[in-house]
């Protein structure tokens, strides 16, 4: 569940519309679809976190021990258990160092090759897995709050995302273009990790979770692809995506300058996450901070014409690279969108009222074709 109260209106369906409005009606469709992603993948991992957390598991180092469940011998080379957790192998060891710690995986010398190692599940291991799975199982992923057939169509949509992101290929088969791929610049997977992932919980007697899985996975992979992408479109601008979202919101605000306290609740983040933020674009020149005159314990975050000039550059970049073409049509975005938005009021991340509009963006330092 979200940390802080539900929001009054949805705000990832007003940045559409105020997208749309500032001039970048092609980048609408996708502005809301990544939102909504990068945001049910946030609930998602909250949900599941908590359900772990007794367990003494983060979210990573429970996907390790499932892989190491679901081998033939309880135990993987750590190369393949990075290519199958998609994720760099310096990030492997370091989940494997925190398992070995804990007593619930050993190290053990790989049989063909001296320089490598393999993972291998303990029995103590094998008991926290299998318990931690039945948590989730019965907490987080058979009350997926969809129907069944809304939660095949969005595992559809999803998996049309990887494909077209070049995540893994179908034999005889390959949707996205050359030197496509989800941000790290490995070759794709030749097999649906996710589809293969239901077919091991099936096989295991966990079935009726299979569907809730497939959808979990998915809106974490898609959103991990996206979070790639984005942070490689702004690095050359040095800028990251959580200052970039901190930007956009200061853009769009009526006088460009919000209460951090604002600002900390339009992000959904915590204060502190918020406060580093603004720090780092304050050193960089980007915003200003002023005193609250009525308040002196709290502060205004403004955009400055530096700022100003940095955000548009930025979401020029951003439309361009990610957003026009996130491999779904416009109905399909829309389709996705309303589906992820479901999950989205099911966990309380708004309020599904009359939503009040907020008022329109002063646009008025951008180049025309921005004040249309």
């Amino acid at each position: 569940m979200p940390a802080a109260p539900p929001m009054p209106f949805d705000p990832i369906e007003e940045g559409r519309r105020q997208w749309a409005e500032a001039g970048w009606p092609d980048a609408a469709p996708g502005m809301g679809v990544v939102g909504s992603v990068l945001r049910v993948q946030q609930l998602f991992l909250v949900a599941v976190e908590d359900v772990l957390a007794p367990f003494e598991l983060r979210f990573a180092r429970y996907q390790a021990l499932l892989l190491l469940l679901f081998s033939r011998r309880g135990r993987v080379p750590m190369g393949t258990l990075a290519q199958r957790l998609q994720v760099h192998s310096a990030t492997v060891t370091n989940v494997v160092n925190r398992l070995e710690d804990q007593g619930l995986v050993r190290r053990e010398a790989h049989p063909a090759d001296a320089r490598s190692a393999l993972a291998a599940l303990t029995p103590r291991g094998r008991r926290v897995a299998l318990a931690a799975t039945e948590a989730l199982r019965s907490q987080v992923l058979d009350p997926v709050p969809l129907t069944e057939r809304e939660a095949a169509r969005l595992s559809v949509l999803l998996r049309r995302q990887r494909l077209h992101a070049g995540d893994f290929v179908v034999p005889g088969r390959r949707l996205a273009p050359p030197g496509a791929g989800p941000g790290w610049g490995r070759e794709p997977l030749p097999f649906d990790p996710i589809a293969e992932a239901r077919e091991q919980w099936a096989r295991a007697g966990w079935s009726d979770a299979g569907l809730g899985v497939e959808v979990v996975a998915s809106v974490f992979r898609v959103g991990q692809i996206y979070l790639n992408d984005l942070e490689r479109t702004l690095r050359p601008l040095d800028l990251s995506f959580a200052r970039y979202e901190a930007l956009m919101l200061l853009l769009f605000a009526r006088t460009q300058r919000l209460p951090m306290g604002k600002l900390s609740a339009r992000l959904q983040v915590h204060p502190a996450s918020v406060t580093n933020a603004i720090k780092r674009l304050q050193d960089e020149g980007l915003i200003r901070r002023d005193t609250n005159p009525d308040d002196r314990r709290s502060s205004f975050a403004t955009l400055t014409p530096a700022g100003h000039r940095a955000v548009l550059r930025a979401t020029e970049a951003v439309r361009a690279e990610v957003l026009t073409d996130v491999g779904l049509t416009e109905r399909q975005c829309e389709e996705e969108f309303r589906l992820l938005r479901k999950v989205r009021v099911a966990f309380g991340d708004f309020t599904p009222s009359t939503d009040p509009r907020p008022p329109r963006p002063d646009l008025r330092g951008a180049p025309p074709r921005l004040r249309r």
